[in-house]
């Protein structure tokens, strides 16, 4: 039986946006910080609503910060670093001051 459980690469899309920290990016969105750091450490799901006010402060597509990890026994499926897509947000974030 398989199970999807919610992944997110917040933090990479931080790091690859001028080192954003936490801080910046809460006061960003309207959230308290310690939110982006339930994010990150997948203690909590994002509202549709936040989702879509990340991916725009990080210049990204909400897939491509969110989705899911399909795990299958001992094995899992997800994106990898060398993603396109995250090679794609990358590429965009550069283009932003």
């Amino acid at each position: 039986m398989r199970r999807k459980e919610l992944r997110n690469l917040v933090r990479h899309f931080r790091s690859i946006n001028d080192k954003m920290t936490q801080g910046d990016l809460a006061k960003r969105v309207g959230v308290a910080r310690q939110s982006i750091v339930a994010l990150e450490k997948r203690n909590r799901n994002p509202s549709v609503s936040l989702a879509i006010l990340l991916a725009k402060a990080l210049h990204a597509e909400v897939e491509d910060l969110f989705f899911f990890d399909v795990m299958e026994g001992p094995c899992r499926l997800y994106r990898r670093r060398g993603d396109p897509a995250i090679r794609r947000a990358a590429k965009q974030a550069s283009k932003y001051p």
